[in-house]
């Protein structure tokens, strides 16, 4: 009887430790602030890299800022609702930030290796928060990974 109760709660323990996805800070559905301000991620069906380009496009009037903080966010089915993917503990972002001008674009990398879960198969979006003028406007893509490969 012991020998069975042992794994049981061994199992439990591990499974138990796992580190459950919060809800979205941005909720399921992200207001666009700015129409004329994208972000696009680059998938070139690649296998899933520690590093996820993107290139934000400033078709606007006026000048953004831009930082070098990202969120990642993978959609639970089950849920029905975008759940963020944790930093690793004792992570943090360099505090830089630099100008994007009206009518042109910023390329920039993100990078998964500061995320505490791999990119498995799935549906997510990179958001980022860009500020102008200090109004925030907030940026995303949508981008799916299927066998390792980003889409």
């Amino acid at each position: 009887m012991m020998r069975s109760v042992i794994p049981f709660c061994l199992l439990f323990f591990l499974v138990g430790c796992g580190t459950e996805l919060e809800p979205s800070e941005y909720g399921n559905d992200i207001k666009k602030t700015d129409s004329a301000v994208t972000i696009e991620v680059q998938t070139d069906t690649r296998t899933v890299p520690n590093e996820i380009p993107y290139i934000i496009k400033n078709q606007s009037d006026h000048p953004l800022t831009e930082g070098r903080a990202f969120v990642i966010e993978k959609y639970d089915d089950k849920q029905k609702k975008w759940l963020q993917i944790p930093f690793k503990k004792n992570s943090a972002h360099q505090l830089d930030a630099w100008i994007i001008d009206p009518g042109s674009e910023s390329g920039g990398i993100v990078n998964t290796d500061q995320l505490n879960r791999n990119l498995t198969d799935g549906d997510y979006r990179l958001v980022k928060d860009l500020s102008s003028d200090g109004d925030r406007i907030v940026v995303y893509d949508e981008f799916t990974v299927e066998n390792d490969i980003i889409q």
